[in-house]
């Protein structure tokens, strides 16, 4: 249970509004009533006693942190039977995130600024003893108060490097996109962070999340070039922060510094105006405030309305330092998606909390002169071997990668299928009065449709379901209803199908068809539409929309039609054509009543939060790859009704798989083994 609103925590902490929530706990935004100024508190709910010895090494560890672009961990403590409790500085101001949000335009002065502002925190955190490995750099926990001053927030992720064991300590969690390949598995190092911190400010500049780095690194995916996506970036700076993102520890740069002086060589503006403000600050003043003067000051924070995948789910799931939750097994899901068009769902991005406090000031080396000349980027080296990368699903999805849909390239709409490895196109149905809707059998030989179908369409009055086999033969027409039966989804033990019947009056329901009995029998009962059934992995639930207040929403039933519950909820119109992923634990649906992106919610729910996989739209008709690594959806975007495929967290790899003149539509992956 959350904290209340007014609450007195630890006799001193007073719970003003609680910032971001997620299952694990939360984050408040408090007042210290022993020294009336604001704190962020993030809350831990118990999990092992090893992860209770662990929350309090590590937060004596952070406590004992001092950097100006760092904020203060003041307090932590543990309140028996709720939960545990990290108290921080609150860093007022926004984060870079909402800059790119906003579409505010970054300049390479900027960004080489803020990089060079990171790089001096890394610098500090990395030669800790024991190291401090922060796991979690992206736009989101890199915060600029009012003033310009820039922090490092958020440490839920971070971990220490324990010279005397064997292993780390840390929560296991990343931030697709951000997150080096190391990290998917492997264990991270100091040069983990500079690779987060690179595409950090590759994100900044391009307004773009960068593809996967163990999609790069399992060479399903390259990196889109900076200059390809901002033309108005300077070669120089492009090829140091693309060093950074090198998918191979040893060709980034071997440590926080050099990659500072990579960026300040790469930017002669930047570096006089470092040069120039250092000139006319105190000598005892720090270098974080002459950057952050230079920054310049932010605009008043606007509530983000940016989604992540996952990316902002998995850090509310993670929120707090230490707690080892755990992580789901990604199975070859590689996504990271344009910010613009973005995607995860996510996870992982807790809301940063920290402090606008003075810092400890630092007494500056002595300015370089304006003609000094930096040096050159260094050489990196080893420090750690680099991992060998996990055996990932077959990246296609199933095998061989053979996917259902509906085209009129024949001049009727049919069913064919398509090898992506191939790109062999094969016509099924050849009806005159057409065939779409196709679904497969849980074995992959045959598939469940609708004809007639003259159209795409919303409700497909009239029709009646089929049954063929892959190869075209064995057509078998289903018990139907005048009214029309359409939407059909085969149940994961092949013994029923589920789908939409206009049956009684003219008001769609859910119906299930038992194969073996040969009959139909209702499933929804109320005096709304109920559409678009779609069975769980499991068989043990069905999705489907409901219209509420007039506005259609995901809803959840059982497989008896029972333990019906509104999933959606969608504050900013409809929710509709939900899919499950393989495991059953996230159910993507299109957000809008214009299908504006694709967004994905955990199952079961722990609260009303979704998380974008892309917003890319139109984007509707979703259906996960066999192995959960891709997404098919259909859209419109470039002026004809194609389908595409994205990696199914944050819409990475984004490509359009059919570019025929004809509409193509209604796409299902085949089964894996077949």
């Amino acid at each position: 249970m959350p904290v209340a609103v007014g609450a007195l925590l630890h006799d001193r902490y007073r719970i003003e509004n609680i910032i971001a929530r997620g299952g694990m706990g939360a984050i408040y935004r408090a007042v210290d009533e022993s020294l009336g100024v604001a704190v962020a508190v993030k809350e831990n709910l118990f999990g092992s006693q090893e992860s209770t010895r662990q929350f309090r090494r590590e937060a004596t560890i952070l406590a004992s942190l001092r950097h100006p672009n760092l904020p203060r961990v003041t307090d932590h403590f543990v309140i028996e039977g709720q939960g545990q409790y990290l108290v921080m500085d609150f860093i007022e101001g926004e984060d870079l995130l909402t800059r790119i949000d906003r579409r505010d335009r970054i300049t390479d002065e900027d960004i080489v600024l803020i990089g060079a502002a990171v790089c001096d925190a890394l610098s500090y955190l990395h030669s800790r003893t024991p190291s401090v490995i922060h796991r979690d750099i992206k736009p989101g926990n890199i915060k600029i108060t009012p003033a310009g001053q820039i922090y490092l927030v958020d440490f839920g992720l971070a971990k220490t490097i324990d010279p005397g064991q064997a292993t780390t300590i840390g929560a296991q969690a990343l931030t697709p996109g951000y997150a080096p390949p190391e990290q998917y598995g492997q264990g991270t190092e100091p040069r983990s962070d500079l690779y987060a911190l690179g595409a950090t400010l590759y994100a900044a500049l391009t307004h773009t999340i960068p593809e996967d780095a163990l999609a790069r690194a399992m060479g399903s995916a390259q990196l889109t070039p900076i200059l390809k996506l901002n033309p108005r970036v300077s070669p120089a700076l492009t090829g140091v922060i693309e060093k950074a993102m090198s998918v191979q520890m040893d060709d980034r740069y071997p440590t926080a510094d050099a990659f500072k002086q990579a960026l300040l060589s790469a930017n002669t503006a930047a570096r006089q105006r470092i040069l120039q403000k250092a000139e006319t600050v105190m000598p005892s003043a720090s270098h974080h405030a002459v950057v952050g003067s230079i920054i310049g000051s932010t605009a008043k924070p606007k509530q983000r309305s940016f989604p992540w995948l996952l990316a902002a789910f998995g850090g509310l799931l993670a929120v707090g330092l230490c707690l080892a939750l755990v992580f789901f097994v990604l199975r070859g899901q590689l996504p990271s998606a344009a910010l613009s068009t973005p995607s995860q769902p996510a996870p992982t991005a807790a809301l940063a909390a920290a402090a606008d406090t003075p810092s400890p000031t630092q007494t500056l080396p002595p300015p370089v002169s304006p003609t000094d000349t930096l040096p050159p980027p260094l050489t990196a080296t080893p420090e750690l071997p680099t991992p060998t990368l996990p055996p990932q699903a077959t990246a296609l999805g199933g095998d061989p990668g053979q996917i259902a849909f509906v085209s009129n390239r024949t001049g009727t709409y049919q069913i064919f299928t398509l090898r992506l490895d191939n790109n062999q196109v094969t016509q099924v149905t050849d009806l005159t009065d057409g065939a779409c809707q196709p679904d497969w059998s849980p074995d992959g030989q045959r598939l469940v449709f609708v004809s007639p179908c003259r159209a795409r369409q919303a409700t497909y009055k009239g029709s009646s379901l089929f049954l063929i086999n892959a190869d075209g033969s064995g057509l078998t027409p289903l018990v139907s209803s005048p009214g029309g039966d359409f939407e059909p989804d085969w149940s994961p033990d092949g013994a029923k199908i589920a789908f939409t019947s206009i049956r009684q009056n003219t008001v769609p329901y859910v119906f299930i068809y038992d194969l073996a009995a040969n009959r139909a029998a209702r499933l929804t009962n109320t005096a709304t539409n109920e559409i678009r059934p779609t069975w769980s992995p499991s068989g043990e639930w069905i999705a489907f929309e409901r219209t509420r207040l007039g506005v259609l929403q995901v809803w959840v039933m059982d497989a008896e039609g029972k333990n019906v519950r509104e999933f959606s909820r969608q504050s900013d119109g409809a929710a509709a054509y939900p899919t499950w992923s393989p495991a059953g634990d996230v159910i993507v649906f299109s957000r809008g009543s214009n299908a504006q992106g694709l967004v994905s919610k955990q199952y079961p729910a722990i609260s009303t939060d979704t998380f974008p996989v892309s917003e890319f739209r139109p984007a509707l008709n979703a259906a996960y790859s066999p192995d959960g690594f891709w997404l098919l959806f259909e859209s419109t975007q470039d002026g004809n009704l194609d389908l595409y495929r994205m990696n199914s967290l944050s819409g990475a790899n984004l490509t359009r798989i059919t570019e025929d003149p004809a509409e193509d539509f209604d796409a299902i992956w085949r089964p894996a083994g077949n």
